[in-house]
């Protein structure tokens, strides 16, 4: 207690925020470029960062030192050190409620956004826009100049990601082989995809599965049309260049907790009981209604109806 009380009044004193943040879950890592500056502001103090992707928050101006951990062990080490120096200029960027049983912690918190959720425990952050949040990435211009050389199309390109991570939840899945359907009749577009290997392989896509760290992906998505994927990291991802990104989404959590001014959400038409369900275990309802009610029809009308290729 005494250790966890010094410090935090140095790093007040000092006027410096520490803000720490593990695990495998990118897209909420990422969600805190969207609360960083405000936090920044609000505490009017340089920020320190400790997480597991650096790589999300290089050339970021609202940090002014990052640290990282990419070793399993050391890193829950760690973290458990940290828990307990936890103070008003020491925080996690993270909800403080864990998951219950197969329910994803979001079960209870409403409708809002998960940037301004895991930013809760922040006692003076209070967002001046809270409903109009959108992610932030920076490349250096060394990095532009060597993406541009190495990523040339021929054409105008759209990204394609044809399934979500599994080992968080199975329900933001979609039927994959949907996706050949769309692909063949938006001919008129060229498609790339983006993923892992593991995941369905589209036909006539560029194929980029597994072929791009984080920073090229984040280059590909500022120099695409429009983005069609799932649910996840893709999604934060393209909000950070204001693109506008197709989202077949399952009754999982509600829209709002996921959604940019860039955001189109694809749901069925008809909207199954359990929806909102945040089930984290696989969906136990007959036939998947919630998606399987989304036909390759109805994204590609969404996407005809809201973008116009010149």
């Amino acid at each position: 207690m005494f250790l966890k009380n010094f410090i935090n009044k140095i790093l007040s004193k000092k006027k410096i925020l520490i803000i720490y943040r593990f695990g495998n879950s990118i897209g909420d890592q990422l969600c805190l470029t969207a609360v960083a500056s405000q936090l920044k502001k609000n505490y009017n103090s340089q920020i320190i960062l400790f997480t597991s992707y650096p790589e999300l928050f290089f050339n970021n101006p609202n940090f002014y030192k990052i640290f990282y951990f990419k070793n399993l062990f050391i890193m829950k080490i760690v973290n458990k050190i940290f828990k307990n120096l936890e103070g008003d200029y020491f925080l996690e960027y993270g909800s403080k409620i864990a998951s219950f049983g197969n329910k994803y912690f979001m079960y209870n918190k409403g409708k809002q956004h998960l940037a301004n959720i895991h930013a809760s425990n922040f006692k003076v952050y209070n967002s001046d826009n809270k409903n109009n949040l959108s992610c932030e990435f920076f490349f250096s211009n060394k990095e532009i100049f060597f993406f541009e050389k190495k990523y040339k199309f021929k054409n105008k390109f759209c990204l394609v990601q044809s399934e979500a991570k599994k080992t968080f939840t199975p329900n933001k899945n979609w039927y994959p082989k949907r996706f050949d359907q769309i692909i063949n009749d938006l001919k008129f577009i060229d498609w790339v995809q983006v993923g892992f290997d593991s995941d369905y392989k589209i036909n006539n896509t560029i194929d980029l599965r597994s072929k791009t760290n984080l920073r090229e992906l984040a280059y590909l998505v500022s120099r695409c049309e429009f983005v069609l994927c799932l649910e996840g990291f893709l999604n934060h991802l393209a909000s950070c260049f204001k693109k506008k990104t197709f989202i077949i989404t399952s009754g999982f959590v509600p829209k709002e907790i996921i959604k940019y001014e860039n955001s189109f959400f694809i749901r069925s038409k008809i909207t199954p009981a359990c929806d909102p369900c945040y089930l984290l275990s696989k969906c136990p309802v007959k036939d998947y209604p919630c998606m399987n009610n989304i036909l390759a029809e109805d994204v590609i009308n969404v996407i005809k109806n809201n973008y116009y290729v010149l």
